[in-house]
C-alpha cells in the first residue's frame, strides 16, 4: 500500500469511528460502518446519549479531516507542503477549488460547489484547531491534552478535554456540518477518480 492510500484508509476508519460516537448515520447509504452497527436514524445511542464526551468523537473527526487531507496532498504532488505537520485540512477548500475537481465530484453547478467550499473553510479551520499543536496559544482547549486556564478569581485551574464543551458536535448536525461529512466520503471513495 502506498503512504497517500494508507492515509486515506486510516481517514475512512476514523470518519468511521467519529460517526458512530457522534450518532450520525454514514453519508454513504447502504455501506457497513466497518465492524460497527449503523446507528438507528433517531440518534438513540449517540455519543450525547450514552453521555460520551463530545471531545472523544470530536478527536475521530480532527484525526479522519487530517488524514483524508494528507492523503490528498501526497497525492496530488504537493511539493510546498510538509507531510509531518497537522495543519492540512483548512487548506482543503482552496486546494481543491478547480472545475475538474467539482466535476469529478458530481457537483455540477461550480458556482455551488466554490460557495460550499467558501462557507466550510471556517469549520475546517475549527476542526483542524482541535489539534493541541495548532493555532496560536499552545494553552488551549483540545481534544487531547488537559490545559490550564484561569478562574475568575485569577487561580490557575485545569481543563479537562472529556468535561469541556466544544460546542462543536452540534453544529456538525446543521446543514453544513452533515454536507461536510458527505463531501469527506465523496473525497475519499473518489479518490482514484479524482487524484
Amino acid at each position: 500500500m502506498t503512504e497517500d492510500l494508507a492515509h486515506l484508509e486510516q481517514g475512512r476508519s476514523q470518519l468511521e469511528v467519529y460517526e458512530y460516537l457522534a450518532g450520525q448515520p454514514s453519508a454513504t447509504p447502504g455501506t457497513p460502518l466497518g465492524g460497527f452497527s449503523q446507528r438507528p436514524a433517531d440518534n438513540s445511542g449517540s455519543a450525547f446519549e450514552n453521555n460520551i464526551p463530545e471531545a472523544h468523537a470530536l478527536h475521530f473527526l480532527q484525526m479522519a479531516t487530517e488524514n483524508i487531507a494528507k492523503a490528498i496532498f501526497l497525492r496530488s504532488g504537493n511539493t510546498g507542503w510538509d507531510k509531518y505537520t497537522h495543519r492540512a485540512f483548512s487548506a482543503i477548500p482552496h486546494h481543491l477549488r478547480a472545475r475538474h475537481i467539482a466535476a469529478r465530484l458530481g457537483w455540477r453547478d461550480f458556482d455551488a460547489y466554490k460557495r460550499f467550499l467558501r462557507d466550510v473553510r471556517s469549520l475546517c479551520r475549527e476542526i483542524e484547531e482541535l489539534h493541541p499543536q495548532v493555532g496560536s496559544i499552545v494553552e488551549k482547549a483540545n481534544v487531547e491534552y488537559p490545559w490550564p486556564g484561569r478562574d475568575s478569581l485569577g487561580n490557575e485551574i485545569w481543563y479537562v478535554p472529556a468535561h469541556y464543551s466544544f460546542r462543536l458536535l452540534s453544529r456538525m448536525r446543521k446543514p453544513l456540518g452533515v454536507q461536510l461529512i458527505r463531501f469527506l466520503h465523496l473525497l475519499a471513495n473518489r479518490f482514484d477518480t479524482i487524484f
